[in-house]
């Protein structure tokens, strides 16, 4: 009998930042709030099915305008869910949340973004990430 198989290829128009920071969830979201003068909010947590079955939580963050949407995620699940999964893009595994930034608009530019974030005290390290040298890319279609 023959087999079909289904490829689909997925659209990747976003830019991906990494930050890392001792800082717990709520208080970088502030800053950044505070820094960019926007409104992240705490969105519910994204469930993301493993291969084993396994459902873990992923931490999310939103800013929403008419042609933009910024996300916070967490690159670690939510405490208290599976040791088997460590984290989101483990290619990343030095960055402790993940900025996407999707569409365009006048409200967040991708440049100005690094040049605030890089400066916050809050953040020890902030880079742009090249989504197609990271092979768990898939992990951010939600």
């Amino acid at each position: 009998m023959k087999k079909n198989t289904l490829d689909i290829e997925y659209s990747y128009e976003f830019e991906l930042f990494g930050l890392s920071t001792a800082a717990r969830e709520y208080r970088l979201a502030w800053e950044i709030n505070k820094a960019c003068d926007i409104a992240l909010v705490k969105d519910e947590d994204i469930p993301y099915e493993l291969r084993s079955g396994k459902k873990v939580l992923i931490s999310c963050y939103v800013y929403e305008t008419e042609n933009q949407v910024l996300r916070m995620l967490k690159n670690k699940p939510v405490e208290g869910q599976s040791p088997s999964f460590q984290f989101l893009l483990p290619e990343v595994k030095q960055f402790d949340y993940l900025l996407m930034l999707e569409g365009e608009g006048d409200t967040i530019h991708p440049e100005h973004l690094k040049e605030i974030l890089s400066n916050l005290p809050i953040i020890q390290y902030f880079t742009k990430l090249d989504t197609d040298k990271l092979k768990s890319r898939d992990n951010l279609i939600f």
